[in-house]
């Protein structure tokens, strides 16, 4: 995979002593961060799916990314484009690549994440409002999502979205 491939580079560099500066590490750092979050969200440049997009799946979609004090579940987002759960979740898998699971969660992390890097509220705070109940689970989540805890990814200061 790309990831791999990222990762055996940027290995052979630093073995090979060819990283000479923390610029070029940090580089480095943000280049294999990148790959990461390029495989924990797959769907993210499938641009060519927006412009397919049914308009029931856009609905979906779009309340899935609104901001609201109340997380959207699947059920929301199944009614909202009209389906029963199962069917919308079938329907969504084929037309997104993930499930609605799995955007559900990249949204919650990516409002995270601009928290994180927007405030100084402590995940006690910022875990809630992004639809999740249990700050070690969030903190969990955000790991995997983003290859870092999240206060190392608050001091790395690297999101951009």
């Amino acid at each position: 995979s790309e990831l791999l491939q990222t990762a055996a580079t940027i290995c052979k560099d630093v073995l090979q002593n060819r990283v000479q500066s923390p610029w070029r590490a940090s580089a480095l750092a943000y280049e294999l961060t990148m790959s990461l979050a390029s495989e924990a969200f797959p769907g993210e440049h499938a641009q060519d799916r927006a412009q397919q997009r049914s308009p029931a799946m856009q609905r979906a979609i779009d309340l899935a990314r609104s901001v609201t004090r109340e997380p959207v579940r699947v059920e929301h987002m199944a009614a909202a484009a009209g389906y029963s759960r199962y069917h919308f979740s079938r329907l969504f898998r084929t037309s997104e690549g993930l499930t609605p699971e799995q955007f559900l969660i990249q949204q919650r992390l990516r409002q995270a994440a601009r928290l994180l890097q927007s405030t100084q509220e402590p995940l006690k705070v910022i875990a809630p409002q992004c639809g999740f109940a249990d700050v070690a689970y969030f903190s969990r989540a955000f790991r995997k999502g983003f290859g870092m805890w999240p206060g190392a990814f608050r001091k790395a200061a690297m999101y951009r979205g």
